[in-house]
């Protein structure tokens, strides 16, 4: 990995830090700069904007997510298998396996519900398509399928 990858790798781990904790509002670049022994200029180097570091952050949490989540479930038959390691993973995840202040994504999601714009686009895109994933996973517990309105209640 070269240098100022890991550099930008850094920064992110670190704010996705202080956003589970403070919110993601609350984290300035001067912040994660201090936290990670940088100065502001070499954080803004990397994320021209508070915005454009959000945006980083919610993208890789949404690979991470992916990644602890979803992918060691994905080889599993659908219906039961899939839905143990999902929901075993996925309450690790929340339960703030990763994170010191819980679930970042569901902070990501609270804190950004009233703020229209790209960022709060992208997150709902992204938690959409895993409910879908989830109820469509729902849906094969049982023969005949679960229709979309009682997979959406098992979902809720």
């Amino acid at each position: 990995m070269r240098k100022g990858d890991a550099t930008r790798a850094r920064i992110i781990e670190e704010a996705l830090h202080q956003a589970s904790v403070r919110g993601y509002s609350a984290v300035s670049l001067n912040d994660v700069a201090d936290a990670v022994d940088l100065s502001k200029s070499a954080v803004f180097k990397h994320f021209q904007s508070k915005e454009a570091l959000q945006f980083a952050l919610i993208e890789h949490l949404i690979d991470r997510f992916r990644e602890k989540v979803w992918l060691p479930a994905e080889p599993l038959g659908h219906g039961r298998p899939r839905l143990d390691v999902i929901f075993d993973r996925w309450l690790a995840w929340v339960d703030g396996e990763h994170w010191r202040g819980g679930c970042p994504i569901m902070v990501a999601a609270i804190e950004l519900d009233d703020q229209p714009g790209p960022l709060r686009e992208y997150l709902k895109e992204k938690l959409t398509g895993w409910a879908r994933l989830v109820r469509r996973e729902l849906s094969c517990l049982s023969d005949p399928p679960l229709d979309e309105e009682a997979s959406e209640q098992a979902y809720f």
